[in-house]
């Protein structure tokens, strides 16, 4: 059985996500998949807790971005996500890559005890490639200093995404 990746809680209007250890390709569709799941019970405020979270790669905070922007962007009366302790290399992947206004930083949230795992998605390949592509190309989107970075990794992913599925993306 697959170890859980992403924890997950909720106090009246606010629900907690913690990633644990890598958040990375492997754990982003886990990660929204927990959050669309909590954003389908009207959740609108959300505290990403950090602690447990060693280092995040482009493909999380690319899914992480985009649950930022379906929640309004930079229009917090639609809700809001706070990422709770970041750590230093966490803060410098917001900041080189251009999204660290879509979210509040804090550190002193109160939090839950009692997370919980939180419901695994289908990770197969193709799962796994298709959220890779639109992570990257969220990113893209978001900042013209990270269509260079990703552009041959966004050219990969849709090759490697027409390869894994039947018809393609």
């Amino acid at each position: 059985m697959k170890q859980p990746s992403i924890l997950m809680a909720a106090r009246e209007n606010v629900a907690y996500l913690r990633p644990l250890g890598r958040a990375n390709f492997e754990t982003a569709a886990d990660f929204k998949a927990a959050f669309e799941a909590l954003r389908q019970r009207d959740f609108r405020h959300y505290v990403i807790d950090l602690a447990e979270c060693t280092q995040m790669d482009s493909t999380f905070l690319g899914i992480l971005a985009g649950s930022a922007m379906k929640l309004g962007g930079d229009r917090p009366e639609r809700g809001t996500i706070h990422l709770h302790r970041p750590n230093a290399r966490i803060m410098k992947l917001l900041d080189d890559l251009g999204v660290t206004g879509l979210f509040a930083i804090t550190s002193d949230e109160p939090l839950p005890p009692d997370y919980r795992d939180a419901p695994a998605a289908d990770a197969t390949p193709a799962t796994m490639a298709k959220t890779s592509l639109e992570a990257h190309e969220l990113l893209m989107a978001l900042s013209p200093d990270n269509e260079m970075r990703f552009k041959d990794v966004v050219t990969f992913l849709k090759e490697d995404l027409a390869r894994l599925s039947p018809g393609g993306a």
